[in-house]
């Protein structure tokens, strides 16, 4: 069976960051950039989703994918969306997408969805990240903010 990769390339969809084995691997955009970090090297791709896997209402900008053990065909999708500031938006984008029925593929163990800011509101605890981290764990989703350039560790 085809893994995830497979099956976006088959229909038609062209990888930001074709499949290979790397430690590390960045998208970025404007001055908002997100540094995907791993243990050791491991086979990983990106797509562009906004405006070319999804064309229509909300979106995020990436879907990086990395197979965690190559044997057992298992995947961890990480949904990336770049912002300025404006999280609410982003978990409207990241929420909307991470629902699309074209990413979901029975090989993905792992589901991650990163907001990606240049900066984030001064008070500590935001009550709209806070339940839509909630959200997104029925999801079976792992919803975390992090400041541009910051590596995720995976």
């Amino acid at each position: 069976m085809p893994d995830i990769y497979e099956k976006l390339v088959r229909q038609g969809y062209a990888p930001h960051h074709t499949l290979t084995g790397r430690k590390d691997m960045s998208v970025k955009e404007n001055r908002t950039e997100y540094r995907l970090q791993l243990d050791k090297r491991r086979p990983t791709a990106s797509y562009q989703v906004d405006g070319k896997i999804i064309t229509s209402g909300n979106k995020c900008d990436y879907l990086m994918l990395v197979c965690h053990d190559e044997p057992q065909n298992q995947w961890t999708e990480v949904f990336v969306e770049l912002k300025g500031s404006d999280v609410e938006h982003a978990i409207t984008q990241l929420e909307a997408t991470i629902g699309a029925d074209i990413l979901k593929h029975k090989c993905v163990n792992r589901r991650l969805a990163r907001i990606v800011a240049l900066s984030f509101p001064s008070h500590k605890s935001n009550p709209a990240l806070e339940k839509a981290k909630r959200r997104f764990r029925a999801y079976s989703c792992d919803l975390k903010t992090i400041k541009t350039k910051q590596p995720d560790n995976i």
